[in-house]
């Protein structure tokens, strides 16, 4: 693995896994802070933190990027 280049390991990532290393990441942050918002009454700064984001506002962004809404309106409409 250690003599890959990076555009092969990229390559290799997305045969095995079916999407890319980084699309990978952000779905694995995104279910993270989709279960925190639904089993934890944490701010959502926190949630955004420990889904792997330093910056609130860029998760926020990223979040309702990819579902349809805000993370506080999730957490509204989810429970």
């Amino acid at each position: 693995m250690e003599s890959l280049s990076n555009s092969r390991y990229i390559t290799l990532f997305s045969k095995e896994m079916g999407k890319s290393p980084s699309e990978y990441i952000l779905t694995l942050r995104l279910e993270r802070a989709r279960e925190l918002l639904l089993t934890t009454d944490i701010e959502i700064s926190s949630v955004g933190v420990a889904s792997g984001y330093k910056d609130q506002y860029f998760f926020s962004k990223i979040f309702k990027k990819h579902t349809g809404m805000s993370p506080s309106e999730f957490r509204k409409n989810h429970k």
